[in-house]
Parts: C-alpha cells; sequence; structure tokens
C-alpha cells in the first residue's frame, strides 16, 4: 500500500511540474497581439481562424504560439518574426519560405512541399510533404 501511495505521489509530482510549465504562459485574444504579429497573421494566413494564442514572455523577448482551427502552428516573436511555422498537412505559405529555399525545392524536388519551417541561429529546417527533412544554412543554401 505505501508503494502505491509513494507511485501516486510521484506521479502527481510529475504531472504538477508539466502542468506549471504550462503555466508560464499567458492564454490572450487576438486583439492583445501587438500589431506586428496582427499584421504577419494577416498577410499570410488571410482565410484562418484563430484558435488559441499563447503569450509566452522570454528573457529576451516575447513569444506569441498561435494555433489556427484547422491545426496549423505558428511561433512569432512580438516584432512579427516567426520562428516555426507547422502547417501539419497544408504548405507552408510561400511568402514565409526563402526564396532560395522555394527555388531549391523546386529545382531538385519537384512537387514536394513545405509542411513545417524552423528558423535556427544557423538557418532553417525544413519539413516536406514525403517526411524528409532538409537543412538550409542563413541564406538558404542547402547544408
Amino acid at each position: 500500500m505505501k508503494q502505491i501511495k509513494n507511485m501516486m505521489a510521484t506521479l502527481f509530482g510529475m504531472m504538477s511540474k508539466a502542468f506549471s510549465n504550462k503555466a508560464n504562459g499567458k492564454v490572450i485574444f487576438a486583439e492583445q497581439l501587438p500589431d506586428s504579429v496582427k499584421n504577419f497573421v494577416m498577410r499570410n494566413f488571410p482565410n484562418k481562424n484563430i484558435a488559441s494564442i499563447e503569450m509566452k514572455p522570454n528573457a529576451n523577448e516575447t513569444v506569441y504560439e498561435i494555433s489556427f482551427s484547422e491545426g496549423t502552428e505558428v511561433c512569432v516573436n512580438s516584432n512579427g518574426n516567426w520562428a516555426t511555422v507547422d502547417c501539419k498537412l497544408d504548405s507552408v505559405p510561400t511568402s514565409i519560405v526563402p526564396e532560395s529555399i522555394n527555388s531549391f525545392i523546386k529545382k531538385h524536388l519537384g512537387n514536394m512541399r513545405v509542411l513545417r519551417i524552423d528558423k535556427t541561429s544557423y538557418g532553417y529546417h525544413t519539413f516536406l510533404s514525403d517526411a524528409s527533412m532538409l537543412e538550409f544554412s542563413n541564406k538558404g543554401f542547402a547544408a
């Protein structure tokens, strides 16, 4: 019986920690977004409905995690600069993907579509419709 209590206490502690990490963010309404983030959303996702927005302050900046009703998720900072765009089974808007990456994919991979793109300190990770992942430098060259 004591082992079951200990296991339950451990499980409860783990769950509490997981939920407390989620609590670092704050759910907000679209009207509360900075204009730069609103402009990013309107320019790149004009026909999508926002399902939820979580504002997460970091040491250097505030990040907004936006989920759309059909499943697309984006992570944008308060200046309107994206870090991650995940369109799940849909294509990432070409306005978001750097032209050099769009050109490389069109030239070498034909009909492949970018479903997700992540910005990193050294470039981009792109996840394609055939489940492959390509890395590109900051200048858009395949790594």
